[in-house]
């Protein structure tokens, strides 16, 4: 399979709406699937595996998303996983087509990704793909999860995670944000039962 193939397709796990408890306002929450880690009491150990169903074009996702949420009030848009960073070249044709789908705003939609890399790491890697995701999105929240030191900080699993604000503008809003605590959404899908959102220790 050649590397633009790679890229023209993402492992989606789930995407919900309305999500309140990953950030500020309402937002579209995206889970991408595959991960490496194995963090001990993660939250969501049914996204570590990739799945052939859960192989979807980006491009055609994107589409879908553009006829789903043209008429919805979205203040933002957080993806987790898994690992979003597994899959950067896609990951980059995600960010890059959230932004032209949401153009019409008067600001740019505000996007925070989670991962167990750090920012550092991430720039180590010196990927055209890394560096337009960084380039495209508001807020990155970096390191692996560590179940020892989760103390219920706001937006982060455990406190060795660090949030960086790569759009300085969104800092103020988050601060605001965080000072409701963290907080869970339960929604219901089929015969499942989801939780969105930062658990407690």
């Amino acid at each position: 399979m050649t590397k633009p193939e790679v890229a023209r397709h993402i492992y989606i796990g789930n995407i919900l709406y309305p999500v309140h408890s990953l950030g500020p306002g309402t937002r579209i929450g995206i889970w991408l699937t595959g991960c490496h880690r194995n963090c001990h009491g993660c939250i969501s150990p049914e996204f570590k595996i990739q799945h052939p169903t859960e192989r979807i074009n980006t491009e055609d996702l994107l589409k879908t998303m553009k006829r789903v949420f043209k008429n919805i009030n979205v203040d933002g848009i957080t993806i987790s996983g898994g690992e979003p960073f597994l899959q950067p070249g896609a990951l980059a044709i995600l960010v890059e087509g959230l932004h032209r789908l949401f153009s019409h705003r008067s600001s740019k939609i505000d996007i925070l990704v989670y991962t167990g890399f750090t920012l550092q790491e991430l720039k180590n890697m010196r990927k055209e793909s890394v560096h337009s995701i960084l380039s495209n999105i508001s807020v990155l929240i970096d390191g692996q999860y560590l179940e020892k030191e989760n103390n219920n900080s706001p937006l982060r699993g455990s406190d060795n995670q660090i949030i960086h604000y790569l759009d300085p503008k969104c800092k103020k809003k988050y601060n605001e944000y965080m000072k409701e605590g963290n907080s869970l959404q339960v929604f219901s899908e089929g015969n499942h039962i989801i939780t969105v959102g930062i658990k407690g220790d």
